[in-house]
Parts: C-alpha cells; sequence; structure tokens
C-alpha cells in the first residue's frame, strides 16, 4: 500500500491531515510514512515546525491505536527525541514549509523558511498597514 501523497504534501506544508476511513495503517505503511514524511532527506534539511512535528506524529499513533494497530517506534523515538530538544528562541528558530511542482512530481519544488520572528512582525505589520 503507498503512502498518499496528499498526507505527505500535507506534512511539508504544517496542514491538517485527514487519514482515509478505509486506511488501514500497516507497520510497513507507518515506516513508508515516515521514510517519506519526517524522516526524508527534504525534513531533514528543510524541517518543519516542531509543534507540527509532534501533533503531526500524535495523530499518526492515536490513528494506529484506533485501528487496533501496533505503532512503529519511529514514531515513538522522534517524539521523544523533540521533548529532548530545548525549546528554539523565537529570533533561532528556522523552519521550512516546502512545496510540490505536482502529484506526480516527488521532489519538491521549493522550501520556504519560516521563523516566528518573521511570522510574528510581518502579522503585526500587515496589522499595523490595516489599522493606520
Amino acid at each position: 500500500m503507498a503512502v498518499e501523497k496528499n498526507i505527505i504534501e500535507c506534512f511539508f506544508r504544517w496542514k491538517a491531515v485527514e487519514l482515509p476511513p478505509a486506511l488501514v495503517p500497516s507497520m510497513e505503511w507507518q515506516d513508508r510514512l515516515y521514510l517519506a514524511t519526517i524522516g526524508s532527506d527534504t525534513a531533514t534539511q528543510y524541517p518543519v515546525e516542531r509543534g507540527y512535528c509532534l501533533r503531526f506524529c500524535k495523530n499518526i499513533i492515536q490513528f494506529c491505536q484506533d485501528c487496533g494497530l501496533e505503532v512503529s517506534e519511529l514514531f515513538y523515538e522522534k517524539m521523544g527525541e523533540l521533548h529532548l530538544q530545548p525549546p528554539p528562541s523565537a529570533d533561532s528558530a528556522d523552519y521550512y514549509k516546502t512545496y510540490f511542482l505536482s502529484s506526480t512530481h516527488p521532489h519538491p519544488l521549493s522550501s520556504l523558511r519560516e521563523t516566528r520572528a518573521v511570522i510574528s512582525c510581518g502579522t503585526l505589520a500587515s496589522a499595523a498597514g490595516l489599522l493606520g
């Protein structure tokens, strides 16, 4: 069973993942999902936001448990790793949203750096422009 490309794209764009109700998350599927998302070269070079990655792992773990299936240790290990990392400061936390050319083109088109400081300042500047 292949990992749905929309799940991979949602992961790299930090969007909520809707898992199909008919999906049976076998151990092989979970391992392929991990390698296509969290464990991929793209995620290593252009990591997604830490909090999103934690939520993604929790959602996959919960989905597997709800299906009554064993959960791959890879997701637990990643959560442990993320919890052990000290929280990054707003100024130094670099995360990336990665966009793909199309669903048939599996390689990333562009990875855009996002920081909480840039997002906050951009939001504040936009709000000031709207209010001012």
